[in-house]
């Protein structure tokens, strides 16, 4: 069958519905035109109330109580002695009942005339009422034979809107997807820009970094190297009286020479430890963010003096130990570290961290503490720094190493082995045991940084208390066992602290 034979077919269709329904349509309008009354009939009002007797009673009424006066009086005068006491009782009986019946026939005449009065507005009202109905209705008939052209296609009307409605849910969605396209084009291109942004800082500061560290050994080495220049002039003066041109010049090149050397193993030190501060600026945090996190601490050394940081770095702690008039000091093999905790007024020693600490007297410190420091030390070093670090502090003195917590390998992976001078990982077991085999009491291990829990893996959900279990449930009762096994292991804290004290 060819598409034309169907679409004939549905119009063909479609146009005996339309008829069908036009023909309904006008049934139903013709009842309802056929079903308004043309007139309205007035009820007949209440008769009016049977007054014929009243006039009647009432001139009855009036004349007897006018001649019953004097008729009274002689009937009572001749009367008075036998039957006195009857006649006395029985007309004035008569005469009260006489008087209320009267009185009751004209209230109740009174009340009817009312009544019929307000049953006549009454019915006046509702006439007027529905000639207003008959109005509307009339109204009603001339809109509705208006509306039947529209009508006609009343039916198709739905599946018009409907057919619109989609065309521009569709456009709207054309529309939005392409808006969202732009949206993640341009989210992706400011990602980009920032993090080369970043990028671009970082590069810039190093490089500030690394100038101003090579401009400062460079000084450092030719005031060095200006006393050697100088010493083989003088040799040939005093020899000869004069300077011999070739022995001058042979030694102001090999001085040049070992000029340039010196400055070049000078500069290259310095432009690493340079390199290394800017890798603490990049993945430690911010200077900002390492004070709030090392500030925890600052409760353990209330009251102390002499405090030692061990490999303070940039310095964080020291500055809140000073800023609460806590003395300290402290010491870093870093010379560039060195040079920015000494630019702030701090007191910073460099050199090797156990060399400095051995050389300081029994007992001279109030405290000793070492953030993300042991992991860096060889095994007989970190053993040595326990030992010595017993000594040198006096009794009732804190000991705090805070480093990096190996029992986590989400911060195994994720951090320390991004940091190249790390040489071994220290268990929190380990350290403990160190601690309390080189005498000090009080040990605590306080774990710090905990993973977030979005960072964590999620558990289902399971069948609500009351409700029969069954192999779905167990499975997930089994999954969320094992998810809760593998946070212990992976996602637990990022950091910890080793605290002790000496007795």
């Amino acid at each position: 069958m060819s598409d034309d034979t169907v679409r004939d077919q549905e119009t063909e269709r479609r146009e005996a519905e339309r008829n069908a329904a036009d023909r309904a349509y006008q049934e139903a309008l013709t009842a309802v035109e056929r079903a308004l009354p043309t007139k309205l009939r007035r009820p007949t009002p209440i008769p009016l109330p049977d007054d014929l007797q009243l006039p009647t009673l009432n001139r009855f009424w009036a004349a007897r109580e006018a001649s019953a006066a004097s008729g009274w009086r002689r009937l009572r005068t001749r009367l008075a002695r036998h039957v006195r006491p009857l006649i006395q009782m029985l007309p004035w009986r008569q005469s009260a009942y006489n008087a209320a019946l009267v009185d009751h026939l004209n209230r109740a005449s009174a009340r009817e005339h009312v009544a019929r009065d307000a049953t006549t507005r009454s019915l006046d009202g509702l006439h007027d009422d529905l000639g207003a109905i008959l109005a509307f209705l009339t109204s009603l008939m001339g809109l509705l034979q208006q509306v039947l052209p529209y009508a006609r296609d009343a039916k198709r009307l739905p599946e018009s809107l409907a057919e619109g409605l989609s065309a521009l849910g569709d456009d709207m969605r054309k529309r939005w997807e392409s808006v969202s396209v732009r949206q993640q084009r341009l989210e992706a291109a400011q990602g980009r820009d920032q993090q080369a942004a970043s990028e671009l800082r970082a590069v810039i500061g190093l490089l500030q970094r690394s100038v101003a560290v090579v401009e400062r050994e460079v000084e450092r080495a030719l005031a060095e190297a200006a006393p050697r220049t100088a010493a083989p002039k003088q040799r040939a003066e005093s020899v000869g009286g004069r300077p011999d041109a070739g022995a001058s010049s042979q030694a102001a090149e090999q001085a040049a020479a070992v000029s340039e050397t010196a400055r070049a193993q000078l500069a290259g030190s310095a432009v690493t430890a340079s390199k290394y501060v800017g890798f603490e600026d990049a993945f430690r945090g911010s200077t900002e963010e390492i004070r709030e996190r090392l500030s925890t601490y600052l409760a353990l050394f209330a009251g102390a003096s002499d405090v030692l940081d061990f490999g303070c770095g940039r310095g964080e702690f020291l500055d809140l130990l000073g800023e609460r008039g806590i003395s300290a000091q402290g010491v870093d093999i870093n010379h560039e570290m060195v040079e920015v905790c000494r630019a702030r007024g701090l007191h910073v020693a460099e050199g090797d961290g156990l060399a400095y600490l051995e050389g300081l007297p029994d007992g001279a410190l109030g405290g000793l503490f070492a953030s993300q420091v042991v992991e860096h030390l060889q095994p007989d070093q970190l053993l040595r720094l326990v030992s010595v670090a017993f000594h040198k502090l006096r009794p009732g003195a804190t000991v705090a190493l805070e480093t990096i917590n190996p029992a986590c390998w989400y911060a195994f992976f994720e951090s320390y082995l991004r940091d190249l001078t790390h040489v071994r990982p220290v268990h929190p077991d380990t350290l403990k045991y160190l601690l309390q085999a080189s005498g000090f009491q009080q040990i605590e291990v306080r774990f710090l940084a905990p993973v977030a829990e979005r960072d964590k893996l999620q558990a289902v959900q399971t069948a609500q208390e009351g409700h029969a279990g069954g192999p779905l449930v167990d499975l997930a009762d089994t999954f969320n066992a094992n998810v809760e096994k593998i946070n212990r292991l992976v996602f637990t804290y990022l950091d910890y602290a080793a605290i002790a004290v000496r007795p």
